[in-house]
């Protein structure tokens, strides 16, 4: 298995894998401990200084986690240095990947050959390529992240265990839930866009006028005068007034036959409309939240517009196609994390209820090293 591989694993899967109750480098004392039903789960200190440097090196390619000003900032409230912070805050996700287990345990799952052999393939690949085919090679690799062979092997099966329970829970959760969180958590809109730019055209050797292209192979455009945004507002006035009363279906044929026509834009390819997951957008697409705010606004088939910096944006919200998350057009760009953002919702609510049983050793938590002092681990 390349390394490269191994960062693209989902995270809560990464996260979760670093739960073990193996000892190394005369640490082993357990930091978390879940008991219940007869079933018990435990993560180490050792596990933990592995999760934070896991941590480390996500946040290292958005920060500067090697310098000590960084984790001395103060963030949220109550205030905490943002060392303490990241600590805590994987300590309370600590908390969850220990009911994960116990769940997994509990409704009597276990793992196939298949995948305690790929967990025995991808040690094997570790000892040959980081420990150049000897174990205590990599054991020497592995202590600088408080871990060791066997801490190893036991997380990558426990990393198999969270991962088998997720796709034994996605297998049950039926379109009723799927529909729920949809409709709760997406809008559903037709959309004219009237944007602010237009494109740049060039005379070719023929003679025809062609759009000029950019160097990654994308339009040029370039922003509409104050006279042409005012004939572009005229536009959208008109545009509005004519599709007052329109239906879904009629608004969809207007702005193919009508609008599209008239402008130098291609088809429409969202046959089933618009979905936007409700979300804090932030920069380029905050205008986003403004549309969404507007479809809370409105009812099924109802019209209206927004204005945003990037131009304007005749909507009409739209009632939600059945199964919409299913669907071919879909699926692919407004539902493609869909199934995991269900499956990790009724994953919190199945872990709530046995949170509270899991038992935090804080005399240990307390010589847990700090976010400063381990080192950034990217492949472990």
């Amino acid at each position: 298995m390349k390394k490269t591989l191994l960062r693209a694993v989902v995270t809560l899967i990464v996260l979760a894998m670093l739960l073990t109750t193996v000892s190394c480098s005369g640490k082993g004392q357990t930091l978390l401990s879940l008991e219940k039903d007869g079933i018990k789960v435990s993560l180490s200190i050792n596990a933990f200084e592995l999760l934070m440097a896991r941590q480390k090196a996500t946040l290292s390619e958005i920060q500067n986690v090697g310098n000590d000003s960084f984790w001395d900032t103060y963030t949220g409230s109550p205030a905490k240095t943002m060392d303490d912070f990241y600590r805590d805050n994987i300590l309370e996700n600590c908390k969850t990947y220990l009911v994960i287990l116990y769940l997994f345990e509990k409704e009597g799952l276990s793992l196939s050959d298949a995948e305690l052999q790929n967990v025995e393939d991808t040690m094997e690949e570790f000892i040959k390529t980081d420990g150049d085919g000897s174990k205590t090679k990599l054991n020497a690799v592995l202590a600088e992240y408080g871990v060791n062979y066997n801490i190893l092997k036991d997380v990558y099966i426990m990393m198999a265990k969270i991962e088998a329970y997720q796709n034994h829970l996605a297998s049950r959760i039926g379109d009723d839930i799927k529909t729920t969180y949809m409709t709760t958590n997406y809008v559903h809109f037709n959309q004219i866009y009237l944007p602010f730019q237009k494109f740049v055209y060039e005379t070719n050797e023929n003679g025809e006028q062609v759009k000029v292209t950019n160097e990654d192979g994308t339009y040029k455009m370039v922003d509409m005068t104050e006279a042409e945004k005012a004939t572009l507002k005229a536009e959208k006035n008109i545009y509005l007034k004519e599709l007052q009363g329109a239906t879904p279906e009629s608004f969809v044929s207007y702005t193919e036959e009508v609008v599209y026509k008239e402008k130098d834009f291609g088809k429409d390819e969202n046959t089933d409309g618009y979905y936007i997951r409700r979300a804090n957008y932030t920069g380029s697409r905050s205008y986003l939240n403004d549309i969404i705010a507007a479809c809370d606004s409105l009812s099924d088939g109802d019209i209206t517009e927004v204005e945003t910096d990037f131009g304007y944006f005749i909507i009409q919200k739209d009632a939600f196609t059945e199964k919409a998350y299913d669907h071919e057009a879909n699926k692919s760009g407004w539902f493609e994390d869909f199934d995991s953002l269900v499956t990790n919702q009724v994953l919190g609510e199945l872990c709530q209820p046995h949170l509270s049983a899991v038992q935090v050793n804080m005399d240990v938590y307390a010589k847990a090293p700090s976010m400063k002092e381990v080192k950034k681990c990217y492949f472990y």
